[in-house]
């Protein structure tokens, strides 16, 4: 990022924030590029990323100014001065980089230190600024002045101490001491004030000081120079102490003066330090900050900014355990450098939905997994965050019995699940309790294991069967005489016939036949493919018997002869009306008569085939039946 970098540094401040109302943290790096003094230009590149700079700049010190040989001192060198602003920025721009130094002696520091009076004297230190648009000093923006070099120790006294320097950022430079004389002086050269330099002190002429140099724009101006004369036992020339650099470099500080105005005794005064260099911060900088006289070495720059770099994702879900199959969300703490979001998983965890983003849905079955994630930026990509281990439970596997689960209405069921701890069935039924359904319908049955809550669906239909409706006619309506062959018919058909109450041997298959007066319940049972029956009855009743007397209320009535060859008589002792019907064993009508009484009528049916036939006779309410034999 910078080109020297053996005279740079970075720096790392890790600042932790909260987001919101969610409790999640992230932690923002602060990068702080500091670019030293090396002697020459320096740039600064915006990384890539960074869309605010802070920049502080320092000045540089001036030098001490040279003591004499007795304990006389020489003024102390200004302290740099320290500038700051925020600019806005976008990646790539480059900043020219003037970093300033402290002054050699008398030779004055990089970028506008002014040089001493003399060999023997101090230099201003040199300013530090950051120029952007090109290397130009009209292109400068921040600018921290270097602080005035102090001046020369003077002579013969021991307290003749040179002028301390001005502070960079602006501050003049102080007088250097007078050196008295028999209640008389030798002058101290004044200190720089502003860009303008010190006078030199009074003394005698034709040996006295020079006065210090003004500032020339950027550059400190010089020290004033000394007479090489007097001081026999302490040899110096107190030379001024020269400017430091700034945005306006101070002027240089005044030479001392040689003897009295009377130009008496062989003392001198001390020289005045060198003003400071201005400091300076360009309106297009926010928040500007501006401090005269901190800085106690060489200049440098310090480059704040915002990492750019996301931080390592943190999880806010640690070492999770999940059931096999089931989608679980992994989230971390939102960095706002990040615009995106590369989750990794191993093992058999898959990924389902949000990679590119802070949270994650992932599935897994079968072995553990791991699961990690980076976070980038549009030029950056942090570090991967630390793998979590995935642990993956199986679930329950559950089974259902019976095997059947096919009823009859008003049967009863038990459905019992197996292969886990707790189950909840749906439909409002227990596990393992019998139950009575009252429709088709299908249970869906919840497994649950306790310790790792992973749990299973399995569902069951019970088919509630059909029950057929069962049905019973027979071919003769009842009641009638004993004897006749009755043929009962059931539905739906391939049920079974059964007397439940009468003589069982008047049954044969679906073929009725009381051989006496009698009254009986015929059960017909039909059951379907199901297995579900329904069953229904029928009552046959036998009230009279061919060839014998019937007796009723009116009177008696024959039928004879029976068996017949053909041609039979019915005698009664009633008077009334009647019909006489004949049917064949398959039920059906082959002859039938009008009779105007039933006292005495002669029936031929010569033309009737051989066999038996139901004899039914109707007068009115009331039915005479039976059976007629005939042969030929």
């Amino acid at each position: 990022m910078n080109q020297n970098l053996l005279n740079s540094r970075k720096t790392l401040l890790l600042l932790t924030f909260s987001v919101g109302f969610s409790g999640l943290f992230y932690s923002q790096a602060i990068i702080r590029d500091t670019l030293f003094f090396t002697g020459s230009e320096q740039n600064f590149i915006v990384p890539c990323g960074v869309t605010n700079l802070t920049i502080d700049a320092f000045g540089a010190k001036g030098a001490n100014g040279p003591n004499n040989s007795s304990s006389a001192t020489g003024g102390i060198g200004g302290l740099g001065g320290h500038t700051q602003g925020n600019v806005t920025v976008s990646s790539g721009q480059t900043f020219n980089v003037f970093v300033g130094g402290q002054a050699t002696n008398n030779i004055g520091g990089f970028n506008g230190g002014g040089i001493g009076g003399g060999v023997n004297s101090a230099g201003g230190g040199g300013a530090t600024d950051i120029r952007f648009g090109g290397n130009a000093t009209s292109n400068r923006i921040l600018v921290a002045g270097g602080g005035g070099g102090g001046g020369t120790a003077g002579c013969e006294s021991s307290n003749v101490n040179g002028g301390n320097g001005g502070w960079g950022g602006g501050g003049n430079g102080q007088i250097g001491n007078d050196a008295p004389h028999e209640g008389d002086f030798s002058g101290g050269g004044n200190g720089g004030n502003g860009i303008n330099g010190g006078v030199n002190g009074v003394g005698c002429n034709g040996y006295l000081g020079l006065p210090g140099s003004n500032a020339v724009g950027s550059i400190g101006g010089s020290g004033g120079g000394a007479p090489n004369c007097c001081c026999f036992s302490l040899p110096i020339i107190p030379n001024g102490g020269g400017g430091g650099g700034g945005f306006d470099g101070g002027g240089g500080g005044g030479g001392g003066s040689a003897g009295t105005v009377l130009c008496s005794g062989n003392e001198k005064g001390a020289g005045g330090g060198g003003a400071g260099g201005t400091n300076y911060v360009d309106l297009s900088l926010t928040n500007p900050l501006m401090i005269n006289g901190v800085n106690a070495e060489n200049g440098y720059v310090v480059f704040s900014y915002t990492s750019p770099i996301p931080t390592t994702p943190t999880f806010t879900t640690s070492s999770p355990s999940i059931c096999s199959g089931v989608n679980v969300a992994f989230e971390v703490a939102i960095d706002p450098l990040a615009t995106s979001y590369t989750w990794s998983v191993t093992g058999d965890l898959t990924i389902v939905s949000g990679q590119g983003t802070d949270s994650v849905t992932v599935v897994g079955v079968g072995n553990n997994g791991t699961i990690s994630v980076t976070s980038s930026s549009a030029c950056n990509v942090s570090v991967a965050s630390t793998p979590i281990i995935v642990e993956i439970n199986q679930n329950p596997v559950l089974a259902i019995v019976p095997v059947d689960f096919s009823v009859c209405p008003e049967d009863s069921v038990t459905l019992e699940a197996t292969g886990a701890d707790t189950y909840t069935w749906t439909g409002g039924i227990v596990n393992a309790t019998s139950f009575i359904p009252t429709a088709t319908q299908t249970y869906t049955v919840t497994g649950q294991n306790t310790t790792t809550s992973c749990s299973s669906e399995l569902s069951q239909t019970v088919t509630l069967n059909p029950v057929p409706t069962a049905g019973i006619t027979s071919n003769i309506p009842s009641p009638f005489c004993a004897g006749a062959n009755v043929t009962l018919t059931g539905t739906p058909a391939g049920g079974t016939f059964s007397a439940t109450s009468g003589d069982a041997n008047a049954l044969n298959g679906n073929i009725f036949n009381g051989n006496s007066v009698g009254t009986w319940i015929i059960q017909y049972t039909v059951t379907n493919t199901q297995g579900c029956s329904d069953s229904t009855i029928i009552n046959l009743t036998t009230n009279c018997t061919i060839g014998l007397s019937q007796l009723s209320l009116e009177g008696v009535l024959n039928v004879y002869p029976n068996p017949t060859n053909g041609q039979f008589k019915i005698t009664s002792e009633l008077k009334e009306a009647g019909e006489l019907q004949l049917f064949n064993q398959a039920g059906q009508l082959v002859y039938k008569k009008s009779l105007e009484n039933l006292k005495e009528n002669t029936i031929d049916i010569k033309n009737l085939a051989p066999g038996f036939y139901n004899l039914q006779i109707n007068s009115g309410s009331k039915q005479y039946s039976g059976k007629l034999n005939v042969i030929k």
